[in-house]
């Protein structure tokens, strides 16, 4: 029987993406996603937060970096993965795709700054050191 490893995520992003290229070429972009929730505790309502990284690969990682910014509101759908790193697990999503819902925005596209290009010298990005190609 196949099993289905899917994760729909609606929040607001956390930092600004930083678009980088792997030694194959491929751009990768990884941002942070808080995710709110609300919930009854008695008779008061608690506010919690949780934070996943998302990681975009190719075209989707170039569009990303170009529309998007620290505060916009997304949602993601892509496959959870637990990483390591340093010797610490922590969750992170394998972004497929993204959606603006509102909030936050960057200006017009004749008017955005050309994306963003992240220091590789110092940056992980899906638990692996940025010298690292996941596909070869």
């Amino acid at each position: 029987m196949a099993s289905f490893n899917r994760v729909i995520l609606c929040g607001n992003l956390t930092r600004d993406p930083e678009l980088r290229h792997i030694p194959s070429g491929t751009a990768v972009t990884e941002v942070g996603l808080a995710v709110n929730d609300k919930f009854k505790k008695g008779n008061d309502w608690v506010d919690e937060v949780s934070f996943v990284d998302i990681v975009f690969w190719g075209k989707t990682a170039e569009i990303v970096c170009q529309y998007l910014n620290k505060g916009s509101w997304v949602s993601v759908s892509g496959e959870p993965r637990l990483t390591e790193y340093k010797g610490k697990q922590y969750l992170e999503l394998s972004a497929h795709q993204v959606s603006l819902c509102g909030g936050a925005k960057k200006q017009d596209a004749e008017q955005a700054p050309a994306p963003r290009k992240a220091d590789t010298s110092k940056r992980r990005v899906g638990g692996m050191d940025a010298d690292d190609d996941p596909f070869g």
